[in-house]
């Protein structure tokens, strides 16, 4: 659950296993994952796929060591995407300590300051 995190920095990774943009930011993150996962970072990804099936198969093919779940809603019933507002994916939230959202669709090298400077505080 998102309340086992909280006390972590947070990345919520909002994805699907047919969204090409999505599986090349998987590559990002395991780089920042790997960087800074010992000083506190987690990372959560919240697949939108419509299948099941598909959305294991890309963790294995991604590798995803961090931990990755499904909304069996998919990407047009779900109510996650919707609270969000996530109009399209790659969608990363980043969540404090405290478990405020402090940044909202970031990503790449804006996703890893943001980390390093909560990090520094």
């Amino acid at each position: 659950t998102l309340n086992s995190l909280k006390g972590h920095l947070l990345v919520l990774d909002f994805w699907a296993s047919w969204c090409g943009p999505c599986r090349q930011e998987m590559k990002n993150l395991r780089e920042q994952y790997a960087e800074f996962r010992d000083k506190g970072l987690r990372i959560m990804s919240i697949s939108l796929d419509d299948s099941k099936d598909k959305w294991k198969k890309a963790c294995e093919e991604e590798k995803i060591p961090w931990v990755s779940t499904h909304d069996e809603n998919g990407w047009e019933k779900s109510e996650i995407r919707k609270l969000f507002g996530i109009q399209s994916i790659p969608f990363i939230v980043l969540v404090d300590e405290k478990g405020n959202i402090v940044a909202k669709n970031i990503r790449r090298n804006l996703l890893r300051d943001k980390i390093l400077e909560l990090l520094n505080k």
